[in-house]
């Protein structure tokens, strides 16, 4: 009886560890298209498929966003690259330069 508690205590922490581990994979899989492949277009929509999840950490966000702007810069959309750099800088402005 005491192991289902602890199971019941542990489930929300257990869901937020997979998702986290889910997204770290989909942006390895971003880097692979962005970087081996050299498929811009799909490691954008890998990308853009990470930011749209609002479970992800700061962390991932950011880098997905980063990486994204590399992408714009690559394909030459620097205004889009810009407002990808600006976010980071605007939603993470506790973290030291």
């Amino acid at each position: 009886m005491r192991i289902l508690f602890y199971v019941f205590l542990l489930l929300p922490f257990l869901g937020s560890i997979h998702a986290e581990l889910q997204f770290k994979g989909l942006l390895q899989k971003a880097l692979y298209q962005e970087e081996i492949m050299g498929d811009l277009s799909q490691a954008i929509r890998l990308y853009k498929e990470i930011l749209q999840n609002h479970q992800v950490s700061k962390e991932i966000r950011a880098k997905a966003l980063l990486r994204l702007g590399f992408c714009y810069e690559k394909q030459g959309e620097s205004e889009q690259a810009d407002k990808c750099y600006k976010e980071i800088l605007e939603k993470n402005k506790d973290i030291p330069y």
